[in-house]
């Protein structure tokens, strides 16, 4: 039990410390100007800090052959996608 909540005790603290500036954004609560700013540069922090850890995770876990597999076929696409929008003369391959 100790080893989990050492393992996991950044992870759903960051967690927590966003669910303040969920709930301002949906309207179940309100606050002042000054205080949904903080809520939602907390919120943030919270997100970055979540998205860096599971990505530490994954570099750990994920093999190394899969994980290149999948960079280079959404690099791919990116490209293709880039390529696109200079010959569109719209300027956007949408």
């Amino acid at each position: 039990m100790q080893d989990f909540r050492r393992r996991w005790q950044w992870p759903i603290a960051m967690a927590l410390l966003a669910w303040p500036a969920a709930a301002l954004r949906t309207g179940a609560i309100h606050a002042s100007v000054p205080v949904e700013t903080a809520f939602m540069g907390l919120a943030i922090v919270s997100a970055a800090f979540l998205l860096t850890w599971c990505a530490e995770a994954a570099e750990r876990d994920i093999p190394r052959t899969l994980a290149l597999a999948g960079s280079r076929g959404s690099t791919s696409a990116a490209a293709e996608n880039v390529q696109a929008s200079l010959r569109s003369p719209r300027g956007c391959a949408y």
